[in-house]
C-alpha cells in the first residue's frame, strides 16, 4: 500500500513562476520535482529527521540538531572537514547561509531549514498543515500586534 501523497506548490508570479511536486510520506517531504523534471530525493530516518539527500546524482549526508534544524550538508565520500553548505540561524529563525565547495548547489536544493521546516521563496515556513512567517525585522523588545 503506497501511503505517499504528492501536490503541487508553485512560488513568484508571471515570468518568474515555478512550480514544484512534493512527495509527502509518513515521515515527512520524500522528493521535490521540479518544472524541468529534476528531482531531490530526501533521505529521513524513522522520526522524520533528514539524514541526506540526493540530487543531480550527487549524496549529501545531513547533520541536525535536537530541533530538528538542518546545521550542515557535506558531500557523500569526500575527505573534507568543512561541510558544502553550513547553516546558521537567528533567534527567530532567519537563515543564514554559507556554502563552499559544490555547496551552491546544495543549498539551492535543500529547502529544509529551521526546525526543519520547508522554507519557501519568500522566507515563510511550512510547518506542516500550517505556515509560520517569521518577521525578519521583529526585534525583541516588539509586539506583534
Amino acid at each position: 500500500m503506497n501511503s505517499s501523497q504528492r501536490s503541487g506548490i508553485t512560488q513568484g508570479s508571471g515570468d518568474n513562476a515555478a512550480t514544484q511536486t512534493l512527495t509527502n510520506t509518513a515521515l515527512g517531504i520524500s522528493s521535490i520535482e521540479q518544472d524541468d523534471g529534476e528531482r531531490t530525493r530526501y533521505v529521513r530516518d524513522p522520526d522524520g529527521r533528514m539524514l541526506g539527500m540526493i540530487t543531480g546524482g550527487q549524496r549529501y549526508n545531513a547533520a541536525t540538531d535536537a530541533q530538528n534544524s538542518t546545521l550542515a550538508l557535506a558531500e557523500d565520500g569526500t575527505e573534507s572537514t568543512d561541510p558544502d553548505v553550513a547553516y546558521d540561524y537567528t533567534p527567530y529563525g532567519q537563515t543564514e547561509t554559507a556554502t563552499a565547495g559544490s555547496g551552491d548547489q546544495a543549498a539551492q536544493t535543500n529547502p529544509f531549514t529551521y526546525t526543519g521546516a520547508y522554507e519557501l521563496d519568500n522566507g515563510d515556513k511550512a510547518l506542516g498543515h500550517r505556515f509560520a512567517h517569521f518577521w525578519q525585522k521583529l526585534q525583541p523588545n516588539q509586539k506583534t500586534h
